[in-house]
């Protein structure tokens, strides 16, 4: 469990406020053999959600000295680390 000062620290990373904040949060911890660091967690919008559940493709792109972008078939996004 995060405390609120973790959770308001994290908002000021995000450069979030708190009504910014959805009413449902999932908290999201790893087994012993799996190390957050091998994974990141996306957050996609209705839009990029329902070209995934019909079978569409999404390509991150970018090289280790370039701003990665997410692409579909015919727009382009930027990518935040939030």
């Amino acid at each position: 469990m995060r405390t609120l000062e973790e959770v308001q620290a994290t908002l000021q990373i995000a450069k979030l406020q708190e009504e910014d904040l959805q009413n449902t949060i999932h908290c999201i911890s790893f087994g012993e053999n799996v190390s957050s660091a091998d994974y990141c967690l996306l957050e996609l919008d209705d839009t990029l959600c329902k070209l995934i559940e019909a079978g569409e493709s999404l390509v991150i792109r970018g090289d280790t000295d370039e701003h990665a972008v997410l692409c579909t078939n015919d727009k382009t996004y930027n990518l935040k680390i939030a």
